[in-house]
């Protein structure tokens, strides 16, 4: 946000979000930290991940590829699907953000529109 204030020369007084699906994540990430919400005024999220608890990290056995995957990490090595690489890190981040996210988002003293 600070970039894009510089580049077009323009000082936000305060910065409505939209967020979808991961981007959502992305955007609980960025307003975790105290700056990054000084200009927040409203959020909105479109479809918000709450949890990863059932699709990444406590996969059920029949959910083959989420499972494989989980496996691969656990074991140490990284897991690669086009360019993205994820390994322990990925995985302990997500496990972090994932326990944190509700908390974090009923924090947040600005208007939240969840749909």
């Amino acid at each position: 946000m600070n970039k894009l204030s510089e580049k077009i020369n323009v000082n936000f007084k305060t910065i409505d979000y939209v967020a979808t699906c991961m981007g959502t994540v992305v955007l609980g990430l960025y307003l975790e930290k105290e700056e990054n919400r000084a200009k927040a005024n409203s959020l909105t999220l479109f479809s918000p991940l709450y949890t990863f608890d059932y699709s990444f990290l406590n996969p059920p056995i029949t959910s083959n590829f989420l499972y494989n995957k989980k496996q691969i990490i656990e074991s140490g090595n990284q897991f690669r699907l086009g360019n993205a690489v994820e390994g322990k890190s990925t995985y302990e981040e997500i496990k972090r953000f994932s326990k944190n996210f509700l908390e974090n988002i009923k924090n947040l003293n600005i208007e939240t529109l969840c749909l």
